[in-house]
């Protein structure tokens, strides 16, 4: 995930890369579900684990499917999911997708898409989020490279 564009990229080790537009988490302070904090995605090494099913569809899609990111081998409180405006956030320029509070959200197209990678790879996805495309670019050629 290049979170300066907003932009999901799908690798494969092959040399295979699939680009598709996401959402990442808001550039400021806000209030959910009880707490106030910083909601922009954070950076860095993530391994989606876990997959459950929401009752929220304007949260997590008409769906509901939500993958936990794990760090560390720990929960954390940040996930990958559709929501039920993706097809309308999905369409905005990049540097406008920046509405989530503070998980991955992608289209209902590339979530079937993520469901299929995690069903393959045996439930256990890395998941990498970088500042910006030359960050994105260097994690690319180093995932294809092994």
């Amino acid at each position: 995930m290049n979170r300066e564009d907003n932009r999901v990229s799908f690798v494969h080790r092959n040399g295979f890369v699939l680009e598709v537009p996401g959402a990442t988490g808001q550039r400021g302070a806000v209030f959910y579900l009880g707490h106030r904090y910083q909601a922009l995605t954070p950076l860095g090494e993530w391994d989606a684990k876990s997959y459950e099913i929401k009752s929220d569809h304007v949260t997590f899609g008409e769906a509901g499917e939500f993958w936990r990111l794990f760090r560390n081998g720990k929960p954390t409180p940040y996930g990958i999911h559709d929501v039920e405006a993706s097809g309308r956030w999905m369409q905005l320029p990049d540097d406008e997708r920046f509405k989530t509070y503070g998980c991955i959200a992608m289209g209902t197209d590339s979530i079937a898409l993520f469901r299929d990678t995690f069903e393959q790879d045996n439930h256990d996805v890395k998941v990498w989020v970088v500042a910006n495309d030359e960050q994105a670019q260097a994690k690319i050629a180093e995932i294809i490279a092994g």
